[in-house]
């Protein structure tokens, strides 16, 4: 027998460079996908320099521009939290700068993914699965390296799902961090409001232990409430003292209109003579889509004279509420038809007809922006730099992207392991799949009901299905849970004291 020797030290414990080699070693395969992910963004970077422009990529940069200039309410035809956001770049004429950002947080947003799932106990191979579509997908890609709000937005959404999501005691600041990011997502894509209602059921469902919950869980819902309301308040308040009028953007009917033109049947409707004045031309079904409707000089709204003691929103009111109340089978016709779309197995023009070459990698940078070398000049003190071998790539490597049914088959997923189909009732996942799966669903709901069905709306996909999809294949087949996640609690749970031997 070997000799003991009392009080001799225990294991050592290893140094910092062992526990590194053994990080690499647990995580090494998420490493390499985020190397090449990181280049893959370096060649989109250099293929269409200095970044890509579309007609409200100058909005934001004017805005930006009238703000370094002391111009601090907010103006202009959407929220201004991204444009704010532009200010250093434009100060400092980098517009290369700015898509490296987002580039940056299309890869954060990948490794946040990872990271989450492994915290609630997916295995380590689902967790870099779902990392993929954020990191790879051509469309991602291609919305990161335009100087647009959506990649701001989707990161600040998906940070806040994933303060509310971590597994661990529930304290106030997590609400409280949560309603911020949501106002920050909300300040720069309007649309992104609507997670707030999955994201309140969540809170009050994810508690834990019931018992202490209910006391708690209401007080915490309320937290993420105000934490939400005050940067909106704040905005919405300053917003109108320059514009007048009672919402965030200002243009919410002029958006509804142009969606509800194409369908609206006028020999139906009970119009006043102003009201009359917006009946579109032609047969439903053979006008044009939305876009004309709300930019084209000839569309009716912009040839619209309210008469006098009336305004242009009042008129354009009656209007909208007139179609949705004789009409509600046709409106609800057009947003399904869009919110579907955007599960389509190809990724074409939509019902709404808009050009689907606007989000997809050109093997020409300039074939279809004639504003490009004018913002470039004008924020950038540059132009727009071609590469066409690298160009030629992008556009071959955008046929690879994650088909639209295999998105929806990921939402499926989460939403059943949501309502607790089979394993998944004492899964203690189901909150989460909820949280993950209606924050999904929800998301797509807006652009398409109140605007057009475009493609950069449906960046949050990439994001948040593949949470779903996992969290519900986690739920519903217990052998893909690798470990345990830790409940969500309301308070501290400690064990009892373990009794003292005599």
């Amino acid at each position: 027998m070997a000799d003991e020797v009392i009080g001799a030290p225990g294991p050592a414990r290893p140094d910092r460079a062992e526990r590194w080699r053994g990080r690499i070693r647990r995580h090494g395969g998420f490493g390499v996908v985020l190397v090449l992910a990181a280049g893959l963004r370096a060649v989109v970077q250099l293929a269409y320099a200095p970044a890509l422009f579309i007609p409200d990529s100058g909005s934001y940069l004017a805005f930006a521009s009238r703000v370094a200039n002391g111009e601090l309410t907010p103006g202009g035809h959407r929220v201004s939290g991204y444009a704010f956001a532009l200010l250093p770049y434009v100060l400092g004429h980098n517009l290369p700068a700015i898509v490296a950002t987002q580039h940056l947080l299309g890869l954060a947003s990948g490794v946040l993914i990872y990271a989450l799932l492994l915290a609630r106990g997916a295995h380590r191979r689902l967790a870099v699965l779902a990392s993929v579509p954020v990191l790879f997908d051509p469309l991602q890609l291609n919305v990161e390296q335009y100087v647009l709000a959506e990649t701001l937005a989707t990161f600040l959404l998906l940070a806040a799902v994933a303060v509310l999501a971590w597994p661990g005691r529930w304290r106030w600041r997590r609400p409280v961090v949560a309603g911020v990011l949501l106002a920050g997502a909300t300040l720069s894509r309007t649309p992104d409001l609507v997670v707030a209602a999955p994201a309140l059921v969540y809170v009050l469902l994810a508690c834990r232990p019931w018992r202490r919950a209910m006391a708690y869980g209401g007080a915490l819902a309320g937290a993420l409430v105000v934490a939400l309301a005050v940067p909106l308040a704040a905005y919405t308040s300053a917003a109108n003292i320059d514009r007048g009028g009672g919402t965030v953007t200002g243009i919410a009917q002029r958006f509804l209109y142009a969606r509800l033109a194409p369908v609206a049947d006028c020999s139906r409707l009970d119009l006043s003579r102003a009201e009359r004045n917006l009946c579109p031309t032609g047969r439903p079904g053979r006008r044009p889509g939305p876009n004309y409707y709300m930019w084209s000089t000839a569309s009716p709204f912009l040839r619209l004279r309210p008469p006098a003691g009336t305004s242009t929103v009042d008129v354009v009111r009656g209007f909208n509420r007139q179609v949705l109340l004789n009409q509600p089978l046709s409106y609800a016709g057009v947003v399904a038809a869009g919110y579907l779309y955007g599960f389509s197995p190809v990724r074409g023009s939509g019902p709404d007809r808009l050009p689907s070459w606007v989000y997809k990698f050109q093997s020409h940078y300039t074939a279809w922006n004639t504003s490009a070398t004018a913002i470039s000049r004008a924020y950038g003190d540059t132009r727009p730099m071609s590469r066409p071998g690298l160009q030629r790539f992008l556009h071959a490597y955008g046929h690879f992207y994650v088909p639209g049914p295999v998105l929806g088959a990921g939402l499926v997923l989460g939403l059943a392991a949501a309502v607790g189909l089979g394993p998944a009732r004492r899964s203690g996942q189901r909150a989460t799949s909820f949280l993950f799966a209606a924050s999904a669903a929800t998301v797509l709901v807006p652009g398409v009901a109140l605007s057009l069905f475009s493609w950069r709306y449906q960046q949050p996909q990439m994001s948040l299905i593949p949470l779903a999809a996992v969290t519900g294949l986690v739920a519903l087949v217990p052998r893909f849970h690798r470990t345990p996640a830790k409940p969500v609690v309301a308070v501290d749970e400690r064990p009892p004291a373990s009794p003292v031997a005599r």
